[in-house]
């Protein structure tokens, strides 16, 4: 399976705005750089497996929810948070 820089782009945003942090306070949360962490919601890179521990380990994601859309050991409480939006998956 291809990864989707945009699907994984989108799954960020929504998280990240679910949570009603900004992408400077999510780089800062997760020890990345602002414009590193934007460009990954913005699809124009993929993170790279340190970025996502980082975002993992920093606001509670999962890997699988970062790359595939999968929700499975996802925090309750984050999926929450979504569930007043689509969970944006693969197009």
């Amino acid at each position: 399976m291809e990864l989707c820089k945009a699907a994984i782009g989108r799954r960020l945003r929504a998280m990240r705005e679910a949570q009603g942090l900004s992408q400077a306070e999510v780089a800062r949360m997760a020890g990345l750089g602002r414009t590193a962490y934007v460009q990954y919601e913005t699809g124009v890179h993929l993170p790279q497996p340190e970025g996502a521990v980082a975002l993992c380990m920093a606001l509670g994601y999962t890997m699988d929810w970062i790359y595939r859309g999968e929700t499975f050991g996802m925090p309750l409480g984050l999926l929450s948070k979504l569930a007043r939006d689509e969970i944006p998956s693969e197009p």
